[in-house]
């Protein structure tokens, strides 16, 4: 239930308040007050699009803000699937400045239009010529379902329920495809050992592996050697000629004994 819209520096609004009782609200007054103006601001604050025309002569900015109270369960679920505390009233304002830039708020806090409109739209139904979009909603048509029939409780047990089920398929649906993974990582392994066993075994392979790796591991080490030298003979490394020829002679020298 909307309890009070506040404007400001809305066409010839400067400021103003308007606070609604639990009853029937009529608002009255003579051509060209500003009726029109809050119920369109209505409409802004529900989501509507809010121009920069509409701002008061002489302003930079506009506001419309609105707290709203007796939040249904299924708006109270988005909220909080969107972050925001589960709060018994919901504050809204919106503002436009004069380049047209625009700002929408939920409880303080900055929201985009998209969301804005998602949660702003359920709070203000507004009954005019091809406006009561909310009848077209489907989510709205359930929610008016269960409270007529007295179902709240039951639904409120059923999303708990559906919420566990989904996380616990989620979770079964992990443990299928990490089985997946394992079956086919242990069919690989097998077929990699079965292709390993059909080689021909020689006890002398291993020496000869061993031989491979030292001897590479010399060509690297020297490799490195050179490239310092080159280094520093280019001016890179700030080294005398008498260091870097001790250098490459104990490292050939010693290439030998590199394992």
């Amino acid at each position: 239930m909307l309890q009070s819209i506040h404007l400001e520096n809305i066409a010839v609004i400067k400021s103003a308040d308007v606070d609604f009782s639990n009853r029937f609200n009529v608002l009255t007054g003579e051509t060209g007050s500003g009726k029109s103006l809050v119920v369109n601001s209505l409409g802004v604050l529900s989501g509507g699009r809010f121009s920069k025309e509409i701002i008061r002569t002489g302003q930079d900015n506009a506001y419309i803000s609105g707290i709203f109270s007796d939040i249904p369960e299924v708006l109270r679920t988005v909220m909080r699937e969107n972050g925001f505390e589960d709060n018994e009233e919901i504050e809204l304002l919106r503002s436009v400045s004069s380049d047209g830039k625009s700002l929408c708020k939920i409880n303080g806090r900055t929201v985009t239009l998209s969301l804005y409109r998602e949660i702003a739209s359920s709070l203000v139904n507004i009954h005019g010529q091809q406006e009561n979009w909310q009848l077209t909603d489907n989510r709205y048509q359930l929610d008016a379902l269960d409270s007529f029939s007295g179902l709240e409780n039951k639904v409120g047990e059923y999303r708990a329920c559906y919420a566990e089920y989904t996380n616990l398929l989620s979770k079964l649906n992990a443990m299928t495809e990490q089985i997946k993974e394992d079956k086919l990582n242990k069919d690989i392994l097998i077929a990699r050992k079965s292709e390993l066993s059909k080689l021909p075994k020689n006890p002398s392979d291993e020496d000869r592996l061993i031989s491979v790796r030292n001897e590479l591991r010399k060509k690297e080490k020297i490799s490195k050697e050179i490239a310092f030298s080159l280094k520093a003979l280019k001016g890179g490394e700030k080294v005398n000629a008498l260091y870097l020829l001790e250098r490459s002679l104990s490292t050939l020298e010693n290439s030998d004994n590199i394992q």
